[in-house]
Parts: C-alpha cells; structure tokens; sequence
C-alpha cells in the first residue's frame, strides 16, 4: 500500500519528526473511516 511506503519513508527520512508524523497518520485513518478518498492525502 502506498500508505505503508509514505510510513517508513518519513520514518528513515526524519526520524525526529516520527511521533508526530504518527499522529498525522492516525488522524489519516479516522478520515478513511468516515469514506475520505484516500487519493486527497497523497
């Protein structure tokens, strides 16, 4: 999925930035609960 690869890219690329670029994403996945199209966030 292309949501794993944008993941781990942030994590190798900035390593600093991981605790917040986790909140991005849990935020990312409550959208998609609620029928978001995934294809806006990429």
């Amino acid at each position: 999925m292309n949501i794993q690869k944008i993941f781990l890219l942030s994590f190798f690329y900035n390593n600093q930035d991981f605790l917040y670029r986790i909140k991005m994403h849990q935020e990312f996945f409550m959208l998609l609960s609620f029928g978001a199209n995934p294809d806006l966030f990429i």
